[in-house]
């Protein structure tokens, strides 16, 4: 065996004796096999479980075994019959009877019960008898296809799972059994998979190169290892070129950050015995302490770009249990201490890789993050832990980021107020036509069209005096961000032709004061957009000020957003909102006439509903956005009132043709040039509960 040496099975097997859960959980995984028999497809039938959602509330269907035919949605009810629910189906069954293979053969090597050890020789045997007929299919975008599965990823999925099993088992087959296993399965699959490789950095080259180099090993292929390890966009090279100077994983996403590092330690769980792993490495361990630097409380992570749910939050242990056992850093230790906080350390990654004990370690201390331009993220945290404010400001990540430069996501108080949506199953009518738009982020869209790609940069980033400024652009002038990887075009070049974007956040512990400066968008619609989850509260606007619109749009993706609002303001309008036990008070300027439009649109998933605020302006020249944000507790909010000040001669209470002092923030005269060189010097007047604050900076000066 491959995996397991003797003394690594002996020791199992005792722990198995003693500890009647882990059998459990194996025979729990493995009993809609043992209820049901083996369902293996004759034909190759088997497309995307990412169709497998309801097209009305971007849900998954709910998933039985036993019913390929009927998909009933667990929100309405209904249920769906046909493509593409029937291919979806069976990729799930062909997902189940893989890893059944390899519970099957764990179960049989822990108690000797030699049914289990025969279902999983059946399963091969049965994907052996017809493998090499299916028919290579797929047309799944920018995916490769399959033959089991549709496409190359899942194909590399699928056989892990199986190889492992067969590992496990292959010393009781006779030679003709294990002559048609590893001769009509794995050598067509690993042949298969090399033809299809993409020659591109990616999580799926990821998956595609780790399930041949397992094949390579179980086979005794040395080539096949070679050119899974160390060809051009093998293992060894997705590592080198794929992760970024600051540790994360180069798409842009946590989902995928953590989905490529289970690609490769599948690989290095099942090679750890062998001259060929890669553990040496020190990407994965970079890698693996990357993400633990921008954590929320209770070891969650914002769902930045696509990914469906909260990969870590989910499968923690699957990552950290090996990650422990082999570096041994006390991080990795503190997280799964704090993750086996409310449950019980008896998975099966514990048992098989897991260290023996777990040692009491310190706290981890989770301070503020700053990247200038590789992830781009910044975290700002406040409220003795209990605030979070991240904003996206780095590099463009390919096919799986979203169209969301200076994105924010803010939390407070254990809620997410301000969410990044993350995205639904990505078959699903949301995935593209809501949630991977700029227009559903906390960021500025123009035209109401996705942002083309580009990659962001911090302009300041400093620290002092009780405060923490931030200032990051995002520029359109035509140029693409070079990225060996594949991407599908869903933006809008023409709209953001020459558009420069400035967004500053000046950080205080009970607040925050941002101004957004979007330059060269004359001609064109430019919107401020948040979306909040809570509800508005009525008493800071006067109703009759609301009109009433029966849409805001009728393009993606503000065509899903309904009971639409608006008003003209004068001056600064004052937006709240209940989130729970908490609110969130808005204090929102724009330095030229707009509308402020409020409206309810799908949260995620889109059972619920966000509350949306839009600034619009329809630009002639430059746009500035100033707004504050107070999040708190209790009845009364810190934040009275706001007045805002700017450099060209306007105020924003009621006379916005008012004169100011233009030297007020030291006494002098403004620079020659600060407007022609594209800045604002800009000047927040806040009437506190103990006071009044002022915070004069700049934004825009070209640097």
């Amino acid at each position: 065996m491959i995996q397991f040496t003797e003394e690594e099975v002996a020791s199992l097997r005792r722990k198995a004796a003693t500890n009647g859960n882990i059998a459990g959980k194996l025979l729990e995984s493995v009993e809609p096999v043992l209820k049901h028999g083996i369902n293996i497809p004759d034909k190759a039938v088997a497309t995307w479980t990412l169709f497998y959602y309801c097209p009305v509330h971007s849900v998954q269907l709910e998933l039985r075994y036993d019913e390929g035919r009927r998909h009933r949605c667990p929100v309405c009810d209904k249920t769906y019959e046909g493509e593409p629910y029937d291919g979806a189906w069976w990729r799930f069954v062909n997902g189940m009877n893989a890893d059944s293979c390899r519970d099957l053969a764990l179960l049989w090597m822990l108690t000797g019960e030699e049914r289990y050890r025969s279902i999983a020789e059946e399963i091969l045997l049965q994907y052996a008898a017809y493998y090499p007929g299916y028919e290579i299919h797929g047309g799944i975008p920018y995916n490769n296809p399959g033959k089991a599965n549709a496409q190359t990823l899942c194909e590399a999925m699928w056989i892990r799972s199986l190889a492992m099993g067969y590992d496990i088992i292959k010393d009781t087959l006779p030679q003709d059994k294990k002559a048609r296993i590893e001769g009509d399965l794995f050598t067509v699959c690993a042949e298969f998979l090399m033809q299809y490789r993409m020659d591109q950095i990616h999580n799926h080259e990821v998956l595609v190169g780790g399930g041949i180099a397992m094949l390579g090993v179980l086979l005794d292929r040395p080539d096949y290892v070679e050119f899974a390890l160390h060809s051009k966009y093998g293992l060894a090279y997705q590592l080198e070129h794929a992760v970024l100077q600051d540790d994360f994983w180069f798409e842009g996403t946590f989902h995928y950050h953590y989905f490529a590092l289970e690609a490769f330690m599948t690989f290095e769980k099942f090679a750890r015995h062998t001259p060929y792993g890669l553990l040496h490495r020190p990407e994965y361990r970079r890698m693996l302490h990357m993400p633990v630097r921008l954590l929320q409380p209770g070891l969650r992570l914002p769902q930045v770009g696509d990914g469906v749910g909260d990969i870590l939050h989910k499968h923690l242990p699957e990552f950290y249990e090996f990650a422990y056992a082999v570096y041994g850093d006390s991080e990795f230790a503190w997280m799964l201490n704090e993750y086996y906080r409310t449950r019980e350390r008896d998975n099966i990654e514990a048992y098989l890789y897991g260290a023996e004990t777990l040692p009491d370690v310190p706290a981890f201390d989770l301070v503020d993050y700053h990247d200038d331009e590789n992830s781009g993220f910044t975290v700002i945290r406040g409220g003795s832990g209990q605030k979070y404010l991240l904003m996206k400001h780095g590099r463009y990540g390919g096919e799986h980021d979203h169209y969301d430069k200076l994105g924010i996501h803010f939390s407070a108080f254990g809620e997410d107020i301000l969410p990044d949506l993350g995205t639904t199953g990505y078959g699903a009518l949301h995935h593209y036509g809501y949630y991977k738009n700029t227009a559903t982020h906390n960021t500025v869209a123009i035209n109401g069209a996705n942002q083309p790609p580009a990659n962001g940069r911090t302009v300041r980033y400093e620290r002092g005096d009780g405060q923490i400024l931030l200032e990051a652009e995002a520029v359109w002038d035509g140029s693409f961000p070079g990225i060996d990887s594949l991407t599908r075009v869903e933006w809008d070049e023409a709209a953001y032709e020459g558009v420069r974007m400035r967004r500053l956040l000046l950080w205080q512990d009970r607040y925050f004061v941002e101004a957004f400066l979007v330059s060269n968008a004359t001609g064109r619609t430019v919107d401020w957009i948040v979306h909040c989850r809570g509800e508005r509260t009525g008493e800071r606007l006067d109703p009759q000020q609301l009109a009433m619109l029966e849409v805001l749009s009728a393009d993606k993706p503000l065509k899903y957003v309904r009971k639409v609002q608006s008003l003209t303001p004068n001056g600064i309008v004052h937006t709240h909102w209940k989130s729970g036990g908490s609110a969130l008070s808005l204090f929102s300027f724009c330095s030229d006439a707009s509308t402020v439009i409020y409206a309810k649109g799908p949260d995620n998933p889109s059972t619920g509903e966000l509350s949306y605020m839009l600034n619009r302006v329809e630009a002639d020249g430059d746009v500035l956005f100033v707004n504050v944000f107070e999040a708190y507790e209790g009845e009364d909010p810190y934040i009275r009132s706001v007045a805002v000040q700017w450099v060209d001669g306007r105020a924003s209470e009621g006379d916005r043709g008012s004169e100011v002092d233009k030297g007020w923030e030291t006494g002098r005269e403004p620079e020659e040039g600060l407007e022609a060189n594209g800045g604002r010097r800009v000047k927040v007047i806040l009437t506190c509960a103990d006071g009044v604050k002022e915070h004069p900076f700049e934004i825009g000066v070209l640097s």
